[in-house]
């Protein structure tokens, strides 16, 4: 925006059911509305603008399909849409290669984040502060699928393929409808099963994240079984390298006898 580019971000944010919506003197998410406006105020003058929808949730969160359906009816057909996670780190460089890599009947493109390792298993502070592209600090996470970029009219014609499977979620309401525990995959399978787009995977130095505890879900109610392996092992892999977690072991198991020799 600073740069006067045509950028429009799109904050969804989701309540649990309890909240309610109205009152504003308890919404979990007055700072970011308010930053939305200082910043619409600061950049209006550029055609580019931010914005938030409430998603008022049921008794689990809604899928990734669930909150695309209900963004699409903001855009036209012929818009690009990158589709990620809370707090990325990107650069203008990285928008461009968006557009570029995004191709209406022909490519989508999913880049692969750098992502930092746990803070615990780093010892270069000062590269990890950074979030430099440091094999030291973190990785390429190459079982992270959630970041995706497409045109709208290329999700439509892919959704309707499995509609009867994945039932589309017109309104808010429809979220009773949605049972992500029963899906086997996500908007970046969603291209790879119903459409013969091309799929652009790609390592992105400069799409970051830092790091985040990986939530795997015990009993499987949330997840079939493969996605709860490939969870299990992104959560693995997403520590730090083998020699830094040795040395995290060998540092505790060092501690717990000095503590023993005390005692």
């Amino acid at each position: 925006m600073e740069k006067d580019e045509h950028v429009y971000l799109l904050i969804v944010l989701l309540y649990y059911p309890e909240i309610d919506l109205d009152d504003e003197t308890s919404d979990p998410f007055k700072k970011i509305k308010d930053l939305t406006l200082k910043y619409n105020r600061k950049y209006q003058d550029s055609g580019s603008k931010v914005g938030w929808m409430a998603v008022q949730t049921l008794k689990h969160l809604p899928s990734d399909f669930a909150i695309m359906d209900l963004v699409i009816k903001k855009y036209s057909e012929d818009t690009i849409v990158f589709f990620t996670r809370h707090s990325p780190h990107f650069t203008n460089d990285f928008l461009n290669r968006v557009r570029m890599n995004t191709i209406h009947k022909w490519q989508v493109f999913s880049p692969v984040p750098f992502t930092l390792y746990h803070p615990s298993a780093v010892e270069e502070n000062t590269s990890y502060q950074k979030l430099e592209v440091n094999r030291n600090v973190g990785h390429f996470d190459s079982l992270d699928f959630d970041h995706i970029s497409f045109y709208i009219a290329d999700y439509i014609a892919a959704r309707k393929v499995v509609a009867e499977t994945i039932p589309f979620i017109r309104v808010q309401a429809d979220l009773r409808h949605d049972h992500p525990e029963e899906y086997e995959f996500n908007i970046y399978g969603l291209f790879l099963r119903a459409s013969n787009l091309h799929v652009l995977r790609a390592s992105e130095p400069s799409l970051k994240f830092e790091y985040r505890d990986i939530k795997c879900e015990s009993n499987h109610r949330l997840q079939s079984e493969q996605q709860h392996s490939t969870c299990v092992l992104q959560r693995e892999t997403s520590l730090g390298l083998r020699s830094q977690l040795s040395k995290l072991v060998l540092r505790h198991i060092e501690r717990k006898e000095s503590n023993l020799n005390l005692n």
